[in-house]
């Protein structure tokens, strides 16, 4: 039997929700009937987090180059059309970089493939507030929907308002676009079993604190100076309460500026990148996500199905709540957010979780969805 030749596009291969949905789906693909690639958006040598899970799932890894300066986002779509052409030919394109599948989804009509899948993973632009320049980021993404409209076969969003920032208002009315959620493998949260002493004591952190949790990139859009105002609020209203934040990024100078500043260096904690989340969401009392928005929030459904209440901002897509989340708007102070987790913390019981949606997220069925695309 013929195999199924696949390329994913993606900017990176790091750590996060993009990237681990893809590499979800990879993971429950039959080996025997697919053909895999990654195709990623940055320069020769540039070694990315997770590229010896992809290795080692037999993926075959290409890069073309980064994307910075007009230059470059030429030659980027110039490799890809060479890359698609000489490793292929490629049945599918699964295109993972939200507007700029504009881009990958013409180098790709142009090198044949027939089944060209755009994918949103972000309901905004999280640059559009670095470009300064409204009417270039108009232009950008007029250009970049149109492009996409002429280009994709399928499309595709891990939540409604992703699909209606790619795709417009009327992404319903139009049979190739449907909503696809971002997946997690539901064992590797339920079944983790932690000694939390050992566990905390073996990554130097005290045994008597009531860790609050949050993972996610140090970025603007996750909002991480105002959680340590939170935070900070909490640990007044109780000194037992601590934080640890998972995750690195572009404002980790600032955050740590700003817990040397309000004096937080002996009760929040930065771990970095980690690949034992599952084992760290196990010793929290609460998962906190500020976020200025999200597409779908995946660490949420993390979080939840961990056992963690989830206190959020109130932008972030409702359906990323199966039945564990306190949303709370932006516009409240720090100690409305403050006493809001303190409360979620000290409930007698915490909300069942909504099983039905659960079974909705499992990495599994969302493979299964995925197929049936490959496969058309």
């Amino acid at each position: 039997m013929k195999k199924i030749k696949i390329a994913y596009i993606l900017h990176g291969l790091a750590t996060g929700g993009t990237e681990s949905f893809v590499i979800n789906v990879i993971q429950r693909l039959d080996s025997e009937r697919y053909d895999i690639a990654i195709i990623l958006a940055v320069n020769e040598g540039a070694r990315q987090q997770r590229e010896d899970e992809a290795e080692k799932l037999g993926v075959k890894i290409y890069r073309t180059n980064d994307l910075d300066g007009v230059q470059k986002i030429a030659s980027h779509y110039s490799k890809l059309i060479s890359i698609l052409k000489k490793t292929g030919p490629y049945d599918v394109v699964h295109a993972n970089m939200d507007l700029f599948n504009g881009i990958n989804l013409r180098a790709a009509k142009k090198a044949g493939v027939k089944q060209r899948i755009c994918h949103a993973h972000v309901p905004q632009s999280q640059s559009a507030d670095q470009v300064g320049k409204p009417f270039v980021i108009r232009t950008y993404q007029k250009t970049m929907r149109r492009l996409i409209q002429n280009n994709a076969t399928i499309c595709l969003g891990c939540s409604e308002s992703a699909n209606e920032y790619l795709y417009g208002p009327d992404w319903k009315m139009n049979p190739r676009c449907a909503v696809v959620y971002n997946g997690i493998d539901l064992n590797k949260y339920r079944m983790v079993k932690v000694d939390r002493e050992t566990f905390l004591e073996s990554n130097h952190l005290p045994t008597d604190r009531r860790y609050i949790i949050t993972v996610g990139r140090m970025s603007a859009v996750k909002n991480p100076l105002f959680a340590l105002d939170v935070i900070k609020q909490l640990h007044e209203k109780n000194p037992e309460y601590a934080y640890l934040w998972v995750g690195d990024g572009e404002m980790r100078a600032q955050v740590k500026n700003r817990i040397d500043e309000l004096k937080m260096n002996d009760y929040v904690w930065l771990l970095g990148v980690r690949k034992d989340i599952p084992e760290v969401l196990q010793v929290g009392e609460a998962f906190l996500l500020t976020s200025i928005f999200e597409a779908f929030a995946i660490v949420l459904l993390e979080g939840q199905v961990s056992g963690l209440p989830c206190i959020c901002s109130s932008s972030i897509p409702r359906n990323a709540d199966l039945g564990r989340c306190e949303f709370v708007s932006l516009h409240e102070g720090a100690d409305r957010w403050a006493e809001t987790i303190d409360r979620c913390v000290n409930r007698d019981r915490q909300p069942q979780l909504d099983e039905e949606k659960v079974a909705s997220i499992d990495a599994e069925r969302i493979a299964q969805v995925m197929e049936q695309y490959y496969s058309m």
